[in-house]
Order: C-alpha cells, then sequence, then structure tokens
C-alpha cells in the first residue's frame, strides 16, 4: 500500500456522479515522509495531513487548530489493475465515507 500511494495523486469521482474534469475533482497526493495534501480545486482549499500504513489498513489525519489529531482507517480496495482504489472508512456505522479514484500520476 505504501508503494502504491507515495510519490501519487489521485483524482476523486464526483459524489453525484455527474461528469467532471480532472481538474475540478477533489484530489489528493502521497508522500513518502507521510505527508499527503488534499486538494479542492472548484473551492480553491487545500489541507495538509498526515497518513500510514497500519497492521495492511490505510489511515490519514488532518488536524488543525480546531480539530484534535484523529487518525481515521480505511478498508482499501484495489480496481481496474491498480489503476483505481475504492476507500471505505471503518467503524463510524451508517455515517462512514466512501471514495473512489484513479490516479492522474
Amino acid at each position: 500500500m505504501i508503494a502504491l500511494l507515495s510519490g501519487h495523486r489521485m483524482a476523486y469521482d464526483p459524489p453525484d456522479d455527474a461528469p467532471k474534469p480532472i481538474a475540478d475533482r477533489e484530489q489528493q497526493s502521497w508522500f513518502a515522509d507521510g505527508t499527503t495534501i488534499y486538494h479542492t480545486w472548484g473551492y480553491g482549499y487545500e489541507k495538509t495531513g498526515r497518513w500510514k500504513v497500519e497492521r495492511g489498513t490505510y489511515c490519514s489525519d488532518f488536524p488543525s487548530p480546531q480539530v484534535p489529531p484523529k487518525w481515521t482507517c480505511y478498508r482499501v480496495t484495489i480496481l481496474d489493475g491498480g489503476k483505481t482504489l475504492h476507500f471505505e472508512e471503518l467503524g463510524r456505522g451508517w455515517f462512514k465515507g466512501d471514495w473512489t479514484g484513479q490516479f492522474i500520476n
């Protein structure tokens, strides 16, 4: 998982499945030092967080002065020969997050 993400960027599918150019989609980049950047190009917003792989599970954290550090972990399914990933948030019951995205580099 570390080798799959480190040094890459992914564009996530829009939540409403409406077609959007890659440049307008939410994107995420991962770096070998454990830093991750989440880009919301349509809103001009970017946040920096941390990521790790723990016992085969992908986890990320986006702390801020208003939000204490809290790792959120996801089950990752590799699709389309490794070109697409599906992230399914673990442990939040009905309000968990799911994201699917394609690597763009």
